[in-house]
C-alpha cells in the first residue's frame, strides 16, 4: 500500500474496515489499538503521523499481534486517533 492509500479509504460506511481493536494485554488490562487488518501481508498495519514520519522517516508501522502496537487505555482516545490517522473511526467487532 502506498502512502496515499493510507489515508484516502472510500467515503461509504460499510465498506471501510474496522481500525479501532480491543484486545487484553499479557497483564489482563483492556486496551484499544488503532490499525487495520492486510489480508495480503497477514499482519496489521497502521499509518504514522507526521511529527513520527519525520522522526523516523517511515510512514507505516506493522505488527502481527495488536499488543505490537502499543494500546489506548479508553475507547475515546483510541477512536480520537484512528480519525486523526484515518478520517473515521469503526470499532472491530
Amino acid at each position: 500500500m502506498s502512502e496515499s492509500e493510507w489515508t484516502k479509504w472510500p467515503k461509504g460506511g460499510n465498506d471501510r474496515p474496522p481500525n479501532v481493536h480491543e484486545f487484553e494485554n499479557s497483564k489482563g488490562k483492556k486496551l484499544y489499538a488503532v490499525c487495520v487488518w492486510d489480508d495480503f501481508h497477514n499482519q496489521y498495519q497502521r499509518p504514522l503521523d507526521a511529527e513520527e514520519r519525520k522522526l523516523t522517516g517511515c510512514f507505516a508501522e506493522f505488527s502481527q499481534s495488536l499488543e505490537g502496537l502499543g494500546g489506548y487505555k479508553t475507547l475515546s482516545q483510541a477512536r480520537r486517533r484512528a480519525r486523526k490517522l484515518y478520517g473515521y473511526s469503526k470499532l472491530a467487532r
